[in-house]
């Protein structure tokens, strides 16, 4: 991962960062972003924010943080981990590519995004305003919270999400 000082491009594709924020110029270097505190401006300013082939993996820590910067496919088919107890909110247009998986706490869809699957682990939550392009599997203790894709909680008529029936 690298920055571009004169394009202020930042390319996730590995590696660890734990910061309160990134923006531009001067954002810093690192594939994990580990939010150390709560902040509704996260990720800012950037020319781009790229996911790689390695993806970007967010950690949100017991924080609560929001990404307006959409978070870009890199051409390699990158996807994103969002890890952490704390509320990880996509606000921006993403266009990455590969998976996203909730592993921990709270994940807000606010804006889009294009990945093809979205994985709930057990304990972990969906929510938000937005919308999915692929399909949504809420693994059985998962929650599906708030309104998605324009489809309420306890509401999802769609073919792009599975939920297991208890």
């Amino acid at each position: 991962m690298f920055l571009e000082p004169i394009k202020f491009k930042y390319q996730l594709d590995g590696g660890t960062l734990a910061t309160r924020l990134v923006e531009s110029p001067g954002a810093p270097l690192g594939d994990l972003l580990q939010a150390n505190a709560n902040n509704a401006a996260f990720m800012t300013g950037l020319t781009a924010a790229n996911v790689l082939a390695g993806g970007a993996i967010i950690d949100s820590s017991t924080n609560s943080i929001t990404i307006a910067q959409p978070l870009l496919d890199g051409g390699t088919g990158g996807g994103l981990i969002k890890k952490g107890s704390g509320l990880l909110v996509l606000s921006g247009g993403s266009t990455y590519t590969g998976a996203t998986i909730v592993s921990n706490g709270t994940f807000e869809v606010n804006g889009s995004i294009a990945s093809p699957t979205v994985d709930v682990k057990a304990g972990d939550t969906l929510g938000g305003t937005g919308s999915i392009a692929g399909s949504a599997t809420i693994e059985t203790g998962g929650t599906l919270a708030g309104r998605v894709g324009g489809h309420t909680h306890g509401q999802w008529e769609s073919d792009h999400c599975r939920q297991p029936v208890h």
